[in-house]
């Protein structure tokens, strides 16, 4: 279920992310970067945001204590990672 949100609300985002990005740079192809990337963050961090107080409660330990510093940790690492990805394939 947490998939399906992050999928439509990365949705939603990313096709603003690539309207704003292609208009300011006047290139498709950074907007296709900048929206491929806030889509796979989006779907990431939802994924991310749902497992991870499940897996707190399954080891025994309280969800809301960690959780947020794990999932702040996760998005943002992976976040731009991905983004460096993408630019490399598609401007490189």
């Amino acid at each position: 279920r947490e998939g399906k949100i992050g999928l439509a609300t990365g949705l939603f985002m990313a096709g603003s992310s690539f309207l704003g990005a292609w208009w300011f740079t006047g290139n498709r192809l950074v907007g296709c970067v900048m929206g491929g990337a806030i889509l796979c963050d989006m779907i990431l961090g939802a994924v991310a945001g749902g497992s991870i107080p499940l897996i707190f409660r399954a080891l025994g330990r309280d969800p809301a204590q960690a959780s947020s510093i794990f999932l702040t940790t996760l998005t943002d690492g992976a976040g731009f990672f991905i983004f460096l990805g993408l630019a490399s394939l598609f401007l490189f």
